[in-house]
């Protein structure tokens, strides 16, 4: 499928685009999510496409290594993105995602956000601060 690690951003944005062009979507609030490979599809998608989506949920992204996943959110942090959540299962193995997904505040909290872009006067975005949030 691409890269070498099982994603590739350009055939992971082919069907989103297609159903941006195809149904009533509002491209302010685009929300990605996956968990164990598919949470590694959601940092690709946010480093090629940042600008595109209201908030990321990626969950045990990138394997099992906690240090890593540390790194992103301080990575993350260290370049002013606007908000970010992590949040460690320490009793859980590779499985967070069922507490994560079973949780009403993950929705809540993805719905309460919109894709925040700020741009030039004659409307190109200049800056995008993408939500992040990683539980």
């Amino acid at each position: 499928m691409g890269n070498g690690y099982g994603w590739n951003a350009a055939i992971l944005s082919a069907p989103l685009d297609e159903i941006v062009d195809r149904y009533r979507v509002d491209p302010d609030r685009i929300h990605v999510t996956g968990f164990s490979m598919g949470g590694y599809g959601t940092w690709d998608l946010a480093m090629h496409s940042p600008r595109q989506f209201a908030t990321l949920v990626p969950i045990c992204g990138g394997g099992d290594h906690l240090r890593i996943s540390i790194q992103m959110v301080n990575a993350l942090d260290n370049v002013n993105v606007k908000e970010v959540n992590f949040r460690r299962y320490p009793d859980l193995m590779h499985d967070s995602w069922t507490p994560m997904y079973s949780n009403p505040d993950l929705y809540r909290w993805m719905l309460a956000h919109k894709r925040a872009i700020m741009g030039d006067e004659g409307g190109v975005p200049t800056e995008n601060k993408v939500t992040l949030c990683q539980k």
